[in-house]
């Protein structure tokens, strides 16, 4: 009897990977499907959850990342102040809801905020693992150590995945 597939869901902060990809490498293309298939590594890709606040920058790329039916846009808000404003939130809010209800066995959380902590802890509560995914420029040692596994996406882990 085969044991059941592991299910990975993805939670991807855009602003932050966007800044990463462009601090670290001057550039942001890559090609998402293939990345997160890369990360999933033999497993299950259940979906991959974007919380981005849609602007004229972001708007081709999300658009075009909703065509896919695994990817899921999630917006956030723009702030009186011009900050972006509840995508932290809602990234916390589903990775734990989703979570709770079971529909994966594995967090696959691309950001490096600090923000995340008490999402990852309570995720980890619920007896998932949480792998995390950012870069040298914008990674918290701290959002480090409460994951499980976290990964410093570097020339040599992109590599496969530029456009």
């Amino acid at each position: 009897m085969s044991s059941p597939l592991v299910r990975v869901m993805c939670f991807i902060d855009v602003a932050n990977l966007y800044n990463g990809l462009t601090t670290d490498f001057g550039g942001h293309r890559i090609n998402f499907g293939r990345l997160f298939t890369g990360i999933a590594a033999g497993r299950l890709l259940v979906q991959a959850h974007f919380y981005a606040v849609p602007n004229a920058h972001n708007q081709g790329f999300l658009a075009a990342l909703s065509q896919n039916p695994l990817m899921i846009i999630r917006p956030g808000q723009q702030g009186v102040d011009g900050k972006e404003k509840l995508v932290d939130t809602r990234l916390s809010n589903d990775m734990v809801r989703l979570a709770y209800a079971n529909t994966y066995d594995v967090a696959a959380l691309f950001s490096g905020d600090r923000d995340y902590l008490d999402a990852v802890c309570w995720t980890r509560m619920f007896g998932k693992e949480v792998e995390g995914y950012g870069f040298r420029s914008n990674t918290s040692q701290a959002l480090c150590q409460v994951c499980d596994r976290y990964t410093i996406m570097d020339a040599e882990f992109l590599e496969p995945y530029w456009l």
